[in-house]
């Protein structure tokens, strides 16, 4: 399979990577999404900045994959960089943890302030 391609529909995916992985589709009122045959995300091109950005995004992927097949440095740096998002996300959404008196140090009840 060729990574680079003459068909400007056929668009790799920014969420999973899947070279030819996005379609284009139109909407009930013929507005264009396109969706992942591979991951199934879906994309809303609300106007035209986004569909330029969405266009201009395909090579960039395209090298990016080519890159990370072909140099080991190139693949352990994504792999280190995707690692670090996954952490990230880990951090910033994980539940706060519940508070515990059982931790070798009592809790104190608040007190209550005489007006």
């Amino acid at each position: 399979m060729s990574l680079l391609r003459d068909d400007p529909f056929a668009l790799p995916c920014p969420s999973c990577l899947e070279i030819d992985g996005l379609s284009l589709r139109f909407d009930r009122r013929q507005r264009p999404f396109t969706i992942c045959s591979s991951c199934g995300t879906r994309t809303f091109l609300r106007g035209r900045a986004s569909m330029l950005g969405l266009a201009m995004l395909g090579d960039v992927i395209r090298e990016l994959a080519a890159a990370v097949q072909t140099d080991a440095a190139a693949a352990e740096q994504m792999r280190q960089r995707t690692a670090a998002f996954f952490a990230g996300l880990e951090q910033r959404f994980a539940p706060p943890a519940p508070a515990r008196s059982d931790l070798g140090t009592a809790v104190e009840p608040a007190r209550e302030v005489a007006a």
